[in-house]
Parts: C-alpha cells; sequence; structure tokens
C-alpha cells in the first residue's frame, strides 16, 4: 500500500501542476495532443484521488467513504476522450460528480483537521465552478482549474512528505 501511496503522490504532484499549465493553454476540440495532456491528468487526479482516501480514509467514516466513492465514479467517467452516449455528456456528468464529490470530502477533511490546504483549495474550486457554470464567466472556470490543480499539487506534497516522514520513523526503530 505505500508504494500505492508514493505512486498517488506523485501522480497529484504532476497532475496538479499540468491542472494549472492547463488552464493557460488555449483549448482545441479533438487536438490529439491536447486531449492526451487532460488523459495524463485526469489519470493522474484518479490515482492521486485514490491514494488521499488510503491515508485518511479511515478517519473520514462513512460520509467520507461516499464522498470519495463519488468523486471516484466522477473522475474515472472523464479519463479518455469526450463522450456523448444517450444523448447524456459524460464529460459534464462526470465533473460534476467529481467536483461535488471532491467536495464533500474536503469538508469530511477540514472537519477532522486533516490535509486543510488542499481541501481549501478542493472547496475554492467548488465554488468557482459553481459560479463559471451559473454566470457562465470563463474567468472563474480558470481560477477553478488552478484551484483545483493548486489542490492536488498541495496534496500530493503533503502525502510525499508524510511518507517520507513515516520511512525515517521506520528505520529508526
Amino acid at each position: 500500500m505505500k508504494s500505492l501511496i508514493s505512486f498517488g503522490a506523485a501522480a497529484a504532484i504532476l497532475a496538479g501542476f499540468l491542472r494549472i499549465l492547463a488552464v493557460f493553454i488555449p483549448y482545441q476540440y479533438q487536438n490529439a495532443w491536447l486531449e492526451t495532456l487532460y488523459a495524463v491528468i485526469d489519470i493522474g487526479l484518479l490515482f492521486g484521488l485514490i491514494a488521499m482516501y488510503l491515508t485518511v480514509g479511515e478517519q473520514l467514516g462513512r460520509l467520507g467513504l461516499v464522498c470519495f466513492i463519488f468523486a471516484l465514479i466522477g473522475i474515472a467517467s472523464i479519463v479518455g476522450p469526450d463522450a456523448l452516449i444517450f444523448e447524456i455528456d459524460f464529460y459534464m456528468t462526470g465533473s460534476a460528480l467529481f467536483i461535488v464529490g471532491l467536495a464533500g470530502f474536503s469538508i469530511c477533511l477540514v472537519i477532522r483537521r486533516l490535509h486543510y490546504v488542499p481541501a481549501m483549495l478542493w472547496i475554492a474550486s467548488a465554488l468557482f465552478g459553481v459560479m463559471a457554470f451559473v454566470m457562465g464567466a470563463p474567468i472563474a472556470l480558470a481560477g477553478a482549474g488552478l484551484l483545483l490543480g493548486a489542490g492536488f499539487l498541495t496534496a500530493g506534497y503533503e502525502m510525499a512528505r508524510h511518507q517520507q516522514v513515516t520511512s525515517r520513523q521506520a528505520s529508526n526503530i
């Protein structure tokens, strides 16, 4: 499990960095390299989220588990090319499910006083996402992306740092 957490921490750092970078790249529909970039980001977010749950899941209770599952299903459904199936836009639906699940997961983190900085960044990202949806404000959407990326970047760093401290403590025994 330590290896998966370490991998997830590194994936979260990479995905967070790339998500921040992606805010500054103009979107081009059906652009292969851009779709590849987004797939790498989404896969990194997926593994980062899994690693985060593995580090704190038992402390978050049932609500934390439910929120994690919603976020996991949401991010898993948007990995890969955007799909429209049965007139359902899977990217929009998956993104909404991911953000709502991640916001709920973040609230559980805040209540338990765990990973406070990433949790607050994710909550702020969800709020900016709602503003972007309601007001149609592109700058709010960019803010949501920046905050989401910053949340995963800091979460990955915190998980990696925790893994290093745990490894040092184990070697001192």
